[in-house]
């Protein structure tokens, strides 16, 4: 008697779903209380009600309210949401709407740019298997794929997709392409036999996989796992719950900590010391407000998101969809890149890249027309003759298993059949099996009957008794093809032997198909999944910019070091394995990559692990991928690069970003934007921080001098939403210098800012708030009132600030040597935040709202000339950061720039 179907593993199979490949036919369908007629229609219907809809959930997109509040998690924006409030409660209404203002411009341009990357993400998915055959009541139905029941009989043909995880219970001919989930670029023959409870996935030939592609044959299976059960949909469930943050949060999340806790107990402090100096409680609490504002980089959310949202419009125009700000500076910060081998580094398509002949061995360039003699047109010809490809009639394209597609493609190209010999049916043909490895037919030439025979090279040469000679058949020679056999598999080619014999009058096709003998062998093809083009000039990008490339595939360890030969992986040690990975632990691992550079036979978790390793061992990575093996290491690593054409939807559901072209080199116009990116935020904080510093320095100076207040809250925030803010913001649109690929990655461990910026910082903030001070008591002592001086000022700081603003634009280079118009967003910013003031102060708004007093022309000259003042300490800062440099370069002339 049947057991009830209960939706989960055999129970003799170790309780898990590996175990269905265990069991002969007769046990899976009495596990699944199935038959070969497939299921009830009513029974099958209560199955997909039981255990859920055939469909693999991939992460869920946050909520809008959930992506709003993100905005608000940093340090900054809740201390100066908590200013505001404290603000209100004094009836500082003013103060408390500026505050606020500036908190929303940065949330504002957060969502809305994480909106938008999350909807042009949203219009790349599409559903891999929409329709499916599947046999209920020995009737043949066909239904959407996601109503696909465990018990179900599903039908395959060449050209489909699996549509769940399946047992074979025929299979005539059957090959899949498991590049998705394996990695393996070579398709996988199939059959119904059981294998033992310790077979890899990737080896269990009994199996069929949700998603995957039918290449050649026939086949029916019994569906045994749908949805999330699935081999696929237990990698998506890993994807979801694997996440790393990027280099950038974590110091930004850092920095503003820090900042936020200095200025939280600085603040405090001068609060305490008003009280005792005898202020007043409320006039204290003002000069503290005005501190934190002053203090508290305001600007900074809005810089960061501004900066990052310029890199991803010029990825966009570059073809890559930036999903998350932080990611397009995560590539810059990059040391190692994990690369998935099939459909990534390669094409993920077969291609003939040698023929073979004992007349004349040809090399196929790609795209590069081909000149055959009689000797390559003939092996051409037996391989497209001896083919299963065929045209498919709705697009005109080949279809097929990959290797007769390429052979196909290329006798078409170049001539040596025509469509419509091509297209004739054979006299009798025999497909490949696994256990015969090989293919043959028997056509008409010349009148004549003609066996053709494709198959394995040993094979080929058994039956073969001569080979093509220049004037006729000759003796064969087995070491000379041997040799070309051996020459073109050391090079990771997939080799086939191709023959033919003319049949004597009588003589029946269909037994010379079934035993062909005394061959005539013409000739060699070498395959390979080839490279894409362009992967190898990235590759040695990649070194320059001191990068490491990592190949992470379930190829072949023979096949992948081949490729990442020929790619420029130079490689200390043979590939790793996924079986060693299994007896080493995470120190060993990290020694045997960087040695490596490869790692093959790798399962999914065999990638994650070797993310997390690498990671631990203070390592940034990137994987890039397009398969659903590569989804759990795209999620886990600092950055997930996803292919957009060949991806699936469960990769470039966990990427950070995807490549509409799947060009892997663009990760290298990535990795230089991504730098050029954290350099302008570099520059941005360095102004911002200057300026604060100095603005710090100025209130708590004049505290201690026992001065009136220096500045309102209200002008300090006014100051730095258009002076300070107009400028950073400029900065953020500064342009590369032009060697940021002939630097090395930066340092995870390092912070926002390098020691020589924190020095400058130090020294240019000094030096401002010396001026600053110096400015307004002796405006006071000239007999101005406190609003002129006030105005006097906070001018000087403008025109200080303004000349800051360019001598931020490098750390080494002098401000005279840059053209003004290479930041004309930084020009137009700085000069309209002059021209804002002038007419702030010189208006009644200024007077009215601010507290502002007009000026004498006399004073904007001397405030102008004061203020390029800090353009003299930044040079000399300057000047010895290059005297340094250089000196270093000639200690070390091999050491890093």
């Amino acid at each position: 008697m049947r057991r009830p179907f209960a939706g989960s593993a055999p129970s003799g199979a170790a309780g898990t779903r590996s175990g269905w490949h265990t069991l002969s036919v007769a046990q899976l369908l009495a596990e699944l209380d199935a038959s070969r007629a497939g299921l009830e229609v009513g029974s099958a219907q209560e199955r997909v009600r039981r255990v859920g809809p055939n469909a693999v959930i991939v992460a869920p997109a946050d909520p809008w309210w959930r992506v709003l509040a993100r905005q608000f998690a940093s340090v900054i924006i809740v201390m100066l949401l908590a200013a505001a409030v404290l603000t209100a409660s004094f009836g500082r209404w003013i103060d408390m709407a500026a505050i606020v203002l500036a908190v929303l411009i940065d949330i504002v341009l957060g969502f809305i740019q994480e909106l938008r990357a999350r909807r042009e993400v949203a219009s790349l998915r599409k559903l891999d298997t929409r329709y499916c055959n599947v046999r209920r009541s020995g009737v043949v139905h066909r239904i959407p794929s996601e109503d696909v029941a465990p018990g179900d009989v599903a039908i395959v043909e060449s050209g489909d997709r699996v549509p769940a995880d399946v047992r074979w219970i025929e299979a005539n001919g059957l090959r899949v392409d498991e590049s998705l989930l394996t990695g393996e670029s070579l398709p996988v023959d199939k059959n119904t036999e059981a294998t033992p409870a310790s077979t890899p996935l990737a080896e269990q030939t009994g199996m069929g996989w949700s998603g995957t592609l039918v290449v050649a044959g026939r086949a029916e299976g019994a569906v045994v796992a749908t949805g999330g059960r699935t081999a696929v949909g237990e990698i998506s469930a890993l994807v979801r719950s694997t996440d790393t943050p990027t280099p950038l949060q974590r110091i930004v999340r850092r920095f503003e900590t820090r900042v936020g806790l200095v200025v939280a107990g600085v603040t405090g402090i001068v609060l305490v010391f008003g009280v005792i100096l005898g202020i007043g409680f409320a006039n204290a609490f003002l000069v503290a407000v005005s501190l934190a504002v002053a203090a508290i980089p305001e600007g900074l959310p809005v810089v960061l998101t501004i900066a990052l949202s310029v890199g991803v419009a010029r990825m966009a125009r570059q073809r890559a969809i930036v999903r998350t700000l932080p990611a397009v500076e995560a590539l810059g910060s990059t040391t190692i890149i994990g690369a998935d081998k099939t459909g990534t580094l390669t094409t993920n398509r077969m291609t003939v890249e040698r023929v073979w002949s004992p007349l004349e061995d040809i090399r196929v360039a790609p795209g590069a027309p081909l000149t055959l003699g009689e000797g390559g047109s003939e092996v051409l010809r037996v391989g497209a003759l001896s083919n299963d490809a065929h045209h498919d009639p709705s697009t005109g394209s080949l279809l097929g298993d990959p290797v007769d597609v390429a052979i196909a493609e290329l006798a078409l190209r170049s001539r040596v059949v025509g469509a419509d010999q091509f297209e004739q049916d054979a006299l009798t043909h025999a497909p490949y099996e696994p256990v015969t490895r090989y293919s043959a037919t028997v056509h008409m030439a010349d009148g004549e009957r003609v066996l053709l025979v494709k198959g394995a090279t040993d094979l080929v040469l058994d039956k073969a008794e001569t080979m093509a000679g220049t004037s006729g058949a000759v003796p064969i020679d087995r070491s000379l093809v041997l040799a070309a056999h051996d020459a073109m598999a050391a090079n990771g080619m997939r080799v086939l032997g191709l023959a033919r014999r003319f049949l004597a009058a009588g003589e029946d096709a269909h037994t010379a198909t079934s035993d062909p003998r005394a061959l005539e062998l013409v000739g060699l093809l070498g395959m390979t999944d080839p490279p894409r083009p362009g992967v190898a000039q990235a590759i040695t990008a990649c070194r320059g910019a001191g990068v490491a490339v990592v190949m992470l595939t379930g190829d072949h360890p023979t096949t992948a070091a081949a490729i990442g030969a020929r790619l420029g992986l130079a490689a200390a040690e043979s590939p790793v394995t996924g079986q060693e990975l299994v007896g080493i632990d995470d120190d060993t691992l990290v020694t045997r990559i960087r040695a490596a550079r490869i790692a093959a036979r790798v399962t999914p978790h065999d990638k994650l692990r070797i993310v997390r390793a690498l990671q631990q061992a203070g390592e940034v990575i990137a994987v890039t991928g397009d398969g659903v093996n590569d989804a759990p290491a795209l999620k886990a690593a600092a950055l997930g690069v996803a292919m957009g054409q060949t991806g699936t939807n469960v990769a470039r559901e966990a990427a950070d970003i995807v490549l509409l072209d799947d060009s892997f080199a663009t990760i290298v116009a990535a990795i230089r934007e991504g730098r050029i990116t954290f350099a302008a935020v570099q520059k941005a904080v360095f102004f911002l921080m200057s300026t604060g510093l100095a603005a710090l320095l100025v209130v708590t100076g004049n505290l201690l001098l026992g001065g009136a207040l220096i500045f309102l809250p209200v002008q300090m925030i006014w100051f730095n939403l258009v002076s300070n803010g107009a400028q950073d913001v400029g900065l953020a649109f500064e342009p590369g210098e032009g060697d940021e690929l002939q630097r090395p990655p930066r340092s995870p461990a390092a912070g926002l800012l390098n020691r020589t910026l924190w020095t400058r910082i130090v020294t240019t903030g000094i030096w401002m708030a010396a001026v600053v001070l110096a400015t307004f008591h002796l405006t006071l002592e000239s007999g101005s009132t406190i609003e002129q001086a006030r105005t006097m000022a906070l001018t000087v700081f403008a025109f200080l600030n303004f000349f800051q603003a360019f001598a931020a634009r490098s750390e080494r280079r002098s401000v005279f040597t840059q053209s003004p118009l290479g930041n004309k967003p930084l020009l137009i910013a700085a000069v309209s935040s002059l021209i804002i003031h002038v007419i702030a102060v010189k208006t009644t708004f200024g007077s009215a709202l601010l507290g502002l007093s007009p000026l004498e022309w006399g004073q904007w000259l001397i405030a102008f000339a004061v203020g390029t003042s800090v353009l003299a300490v930044s040079e000399l800062g300057k000047a010895l950061a290059r005297l340094r440099s250089a000196g270093k370069r000639t200690k070390d002339p091999a050491g890093a720039s």
